[in-house]
C-alpha cells in the first residue's frame, strides 16, 4: 500500500515510477532496469529482500567511469534495523515529507 501511494505522489512530481515486487527480486535483470535512473527501496521491505535487490543490482551493473553504480535510496523506519550503508546507497528516515524525499532523489541523480 505504501509503495502505490508513494508512486502516485512521486508521479505527481514528474517521475516515472516502476514498482517491482520483493518476491520477484531474482527476476530483476538488465532489461527490467533499462531506463531506471534510481532505485527507491520501500520501508516495508525486509532486510533480506533489500539485500537481495541490492545484490541483483550489483551483479547486473557494468561498472565503468562512464557508468557509475545505480543510485539507491533506502527508506528506513526508526523501529527497523540500522540504515543501509554502502556504495551508491543513501538511507533516509521514514516517514519523510515528500518534498524532502524529492530533494534526496534529485541529490542522488545529480551526483
Amino acid at each position: 500500500m505504501v509503495e502505490r501511494v508513494l508512486a502516485q505522489l512521486l508521479e505527481g512530481f514528474g517521475y516515472h515510477v516502476r514498482l517491482l515486487k520483493a518476491s520477484s527480486t531474482q527476476m530483476v535483470d538488465k532489461q527490467q532496469l533499462a531506463g531506471v535512473d534510481l532505485v527507491l527501496l520501500s520501508p516495508s521491505l525486509t532486510s533480506s529482500s533489500r539485500d537481495a535487490i541490492l545484490g541483483v543490482l550489483r551483479s547486473t551493473q557494468q561498472r565503468t567511469s562512464e557508468n557509475p553504480p545505480m543510485p539507491v535510496i533506502a527508506l528506513c523506519t526508526l523501529t527497523k534495523e540500522a540504515p543501509l550503508a554502502g556504495e551508491a546507497v543513501r538511507s533516509v528516515a521514514w516517514p519523510v515529507p515528500l518534498e524532502l524525499l524529492v530533494e534526496e532523489i534529485e541529490a542522488m541523480l545529480d551526483r
